[in-house]
């Protein structure tokens, strides 16, 4: 029974990396098509921002903006979890942001949330009764 389990195991295991390698492709295939929506940090990074970046960090960028962790970043890339952290630090700095949501809302072209101000806290003065 339990040789029957390792080797379905070992079997789905095989069929699920398969298709985790024909999605990849399927994906890499997509940003070749004519007419295809073209990628954010192509389009709405600002010029300067852009030119700032290499070409591994705006992969890395990209990966960030659809939504990828660390961990799935370095799986499409095929590098090293601490690779990627590098190259968002780098990322961070040249976008002169502090984290991840920041340089998704700059790259998608979103404000950065204006602060909020502080209003005093009026004393309690209470008269006495």
């Amino acid at each position: 029974m339990a040789a029957t389990v390792h080797v379905l195991a070992r079997e789905a295991d095989h069929h699920l990396t398969r298709l985790h390698q024909i999605l990849q492709h399927l994906e890499s295939l997509s940003e070749d098509v004519p007419g295809a929506p073209p990628s954010p940090v192509a389009t709405d990074l600002a010029p300067d921002c852009r030119s700032k970046l290499t070409n591994r960090e705006r992969q890395v960028l990209e990966l960030l903006v659809r939504g990828s962790s660390n961990r799935r970043i370095a799986r499409a890339l095929n590098i090293s979890e601490p690779t990627v952290k590098n190259h968002l630090h780098s990322v961070f700095q040249k976008l002169d942001v502090a984290d991840r949501t920041q340089a998704i809302a700059k790259v998608l072209g979103a404000p950065r949330p204006a602060p909020v101000p502080l209003r005093p806290i009026a004393p309690n003065y209470s008269r006495p009764t």
